[in-house]
């Protein structure tokens, strides 16, 4: 699956803030800015309100979306680094969280967002089975 995904170097973080993360980063020789995705899980709602940080960055409003039959809210943040995050209930309190993100304008906007719902409906398969 990573070499699918063409993903270069995948790092796994345990018990940060409360969750789990897998930070999968995708950046190309010689580039000078990270791309990949972040993908999470939090156990509890507490625990991921613990990763806000206050960035002063422009997101859009977030937008209300079903991945695999299961509500989730996505949002895009602009500025240097481009990101699309998507949070989708996984039940019991818990939650996945995804984000793609890459340079300014590395990505279209349309293909940020599907990226990063396609990697999420894969998880949520992937938890199915």
């Amino acid at each position: 699956m990573q070499q699918q995904l063409s993903i270069r170097e995948t790092t796994a973080i345990s018990e940060e803030q409360g969750g789990v993360s897998c930070y999968l980063i995708m950046t190309e020789d010689g580039a000078t800015e990270p791309t990949g995705f972040v993908v999470a899980f939090y156990p509890t709602a507490e625990s991921l309100q613990q990763t806000v940080d206050g960035t002063d960055v422009t997101p859009e409003k977030a937008e209300p979306l079903l991945i695999e039959g299961r509500a989730a809210a996505r949002q895009v943040l602009y500025g240097d680094t481009w990101k699309a995050q998507l949070t989708v209930d996984v039940g019991d309190g818990a939650t996945l969280y995804v984000e793609r993100f890459g340079p300014k304008d590395s990505l279209s906007e349309r293909e940020l967002r599907r990226s990063v719902d396609d990697l999420a409906a894969s998880v949520l398969k992937g938890q199915k089975s």
